[in-house]
């Protein structure tokens, strides 16, 4: 089974020998467990394929770090050192009731836990502004979060993230669009 999570099994393999047998268990939370009992070996050939099943799992596991579980970008923006990403199912922010994820990405593209997260977004209307209510909470994984948006139009709106905790203050203001 191949997945993301902690504690989930990506690849169990058994890697035979005349001494004995191993099981190599790779876990999505990064380890990898080595089990060795006494038994019959397996074949060359089996032991190859054992081999290339422990390599894949193990990109599994490396693939699922910070990964974006299949949501594609709407949008990207820099503020200093940082770079804040924010993804949807289907790569655009929607009118109505709207979830999608807000990350915070370091230079090098690592997540980085941002604190506490407030957005806004707002749509101008002439002299008016139309409010939008976006709600934002933390993920099971530093650096992502969640948010839900109510979006009253399809247009362009203006959006802010801010932010505030172990990697300082901040916030940064974009013009987006909702479809």
């Amino acid at each position: 089974m191949i997945g993301c999570g902690t504690g989930v099994r990506i690849a169990a393999v058994r890697l035979g020998g005349p001494l004995g047998c191993a099981w190599l268990y790779a876990h999505a939370d990064d380890a990898i467990h080595v089990e060795t009992t006494r038994g019959d070996g397996m074949t060359g050939w089996a032991r190859r394929i054992g081999g290339v099943a422990a390599i894949t799992g193990t990109v599994g596991v490396a693939a699922c770090d910070g990964a974006s579980d299949g949501l594609k970008e709407v949008q990207r923006v820099r503020s200093g050192d940082l770079t804040i990403v924010v993804l949807a199912d289907d790569g655009e922010l929607n009118k109505g009731t709207d979830a999608f994820v807000v990350e915070f990405r370091t230079a090098d593209g690592t997540l980085v836990d941002a604190g506490t997260v407030r957005t806004s977004a707002n749509m101008p209307m002439g002299s008016r502004t139309m409010p939008g209510n976006v709600q934002v909470e933390r993920s099971d994984i530093p650096g992502r979060y969640r948010a839900t948006g109510e979006f009253g139009m399809a247009g362009g709106w203006q959006m802010t993230v801010e932010w505030n905790g172990a990697i300082g203050r901040g916030s940064v203001s974009f013009d987006g669009t909702v479809e």
